[in-house]
């Protein structure tokens, strides 16, 4: 589906989403909520603070567990750096989109980007298949890949699994490595196939 984006729409924003969303399971209304200065390189982690719902930016977010820090791979990180340098967008939102506001726009993105994207990759009739469902396929990878769910619960930022995971259970520095080895990985085999360079 990301390559068949590129394909269609090119290396714009609604392509940016898409990875974001596949790369890291973020609510719809966190990455059209994401600002610039949200995105650590140094650290490599996207921090989770705020959301844009209903026209309206909003600090609060849908849980407690919702306020985190998500790990970005290397490629990752180079695909969000590259798009941030070629579209000069050094402050605010990270996706403006091209309604002429200062946010991507969820029900625009729907009509005019996911749809036709829908139809391109040959999924038209799966009247199900939202950007949300990214979130699915990253939670699915994720544990297809062992990586541990204690780690993918903390990056979904959802409250719990289990009683006995959440009180025992915590998110650590090895987790984290594992979880951008792996993505590193899978990605660096799927660019070699695409001859994508960043």
């Amino acid at each position: 589906m990301l390559q068949k984006c590129l394909d269609v729409f090119g290396f714009e924003w609604f392509f940016v989403y898409l990875a974001i969303s596949a790369f890291t399971g973020m609510r719809q209304a966190e990455v059209i909520g994401l600002d610039v200065d949200k995105i650590d390189f140094d650290k490599n982690i996207i921090k989770v603070r705020q959301q844009y719902t209903r026209n309206e930016l909003k600090g609060k977010l849908k849980t407690k567990s919702s306020y985190r820090d998500i790990d970005m791979f290397p490629l990752f990180a180079s695909i969000l750096k590259t798009y941030i340098i070629k579209k000069r967008i050094f402050k605010g939102a990270l996706l403006k989109g091209n309604t002429g506001s200062n946010r991507a726009n969820s029900s625009f993105m729907l009509k005019k980007y996911w749809k036709p994207l829908k139809v391109a990759c040959g999924f038209e009739k799966m009247k199900g298949l939202t950007p949300h469902s990214l979130r699915g396929c990253f939670t699915d990878f994720c544990l297809e890949e062992s990586i541990d769910d204690k780690f993918v619960q903390g990056t979904l930022g959802h409250s719990n699994i289990t009683t006995t995971k959440n009180i025992y259970a915590k998110k650590t520095k090895k987790m984290s490595e594992n979880y951008k080895h792996k993505m590193q990985e899978v990605c660096e085999e799927f660019t070699q196939k695409l001859n994508w360079n960043f």
